[in-house]
Parts: structure tokens; sequence; C-alpha cells
């Protein structure tokens, strides 16, 4: 907690941070303090950000531009984007981060290669979404064709439909 508290992390979040943690916690966010976006609610990328400069991790750290890229694509949520086309996502990701265009691809191959991020095509336009969304996105797209279908939810092809 105090270690916490001394790189700016409220209370409550730093309640959070422990229990999700443990006694590692001190380990982990030594480690890779941007991972704390993705583990723990509330605290975004600016916080975790504001913590890994405090520890010396450079702008162009990996594990920095990794989480940038998962930053970007909140950020375009929050303009109401479920995902982002592949060549806006790079030039916006770098403008963020403020960090060179190869850092970012580099960062990108490696969020695709773990499923952190999913690429598709939409509308023959190469596309990159947060996993998560993409896959809600996509078990919302099935639930829509089936009641265009005629499916109540529930129920199979296989059916009597009484």
């Amino acid at each position: 907690m105090v270690f916490l508290h001394s790189h700016g992390v409220a209370t409550a979040r730093a309640v959070r941070v422990f229990k999700t943690c443990g006694s590692d916690a001190v380990e982990v966010i030594t480690k890779n303090p941007c991972r704390l976006t993705r583990d723990i609610r509330g605290i975004g990328f600016r916080i975790a950000d504001a913590i890994a400069m405090k520890l010396g991790i450079t702008r162009t750290a990996m594990t920095r531009v990794r989480a940038g890229i998962g930053y970007a694509l909140t950020e375009a949520m929050d303009d109401g984007h479920c995902g982002l086309p592949a060549d806006e996502l790079g030039p916006l990701a770098a403008r963020l981060l403020d960090v060179p265009d190869d850092a970012v691809r580099t960062a990108l191959e490696l969020e695709l290669a773990e499923d952190a991020v999913v690429a598709d095509t939409v509308a023959d336009t190469p596309c990159v979404f947060l996993g998560g969304l993409y896959q809600a996105e996509r078990a919302i797209a099935e639930r829509l064709v089936d009641l265009v279908a005629g499916k109540r939810p529930g129920r199979t092809s296989t059916s009597s439909g009484r």
C-alpha cells in the first residue's frame, strides 16, 4: 500500500491492486506497471503510465507501447467505435504515446499474436478490435441474425418451435 501510495495510486485503487496481485503486487508493478490497465478495474492507461514513468520505464518500452495499443482502442471506443481501421490505429497510438511508428507496429504484432487484440476485415477494410469487445460484438451480431431468422433466444435450429 505504501509503495502504491508513493506512486500516486489512491487508496481504493491500491486495495484493488493488492486484492488482485496479493503479496506480489510490488514485484508485478515494478516489472510491468502497464499490466494494471488489463488486470485492475478502474486503473486506466494514464495512471499506469504515470507509475511506469516514475519507475523509470522508458517511453518506448515494449510493455508500455503494447498497453498503449489497448489505450488507443479504448479512446476510439469512447468516441463510439468498436475498433479502428489498422491504418488509423498505428498513427493514433504513435501520437498518443509519442513513440515511433515502428514501435507501434511491433507492439501490434505482439498483441495480435497473444490475442489481446483481434484483426478482422470490415467492408474490405482491415480493422483491429479489443479482444473482449470483438467477442461481445460477434455474439450480438449472431443473436440478431438468429432473431431476424425467426429463432427465439435460447432455442436451436432443431427445436420443435412449440
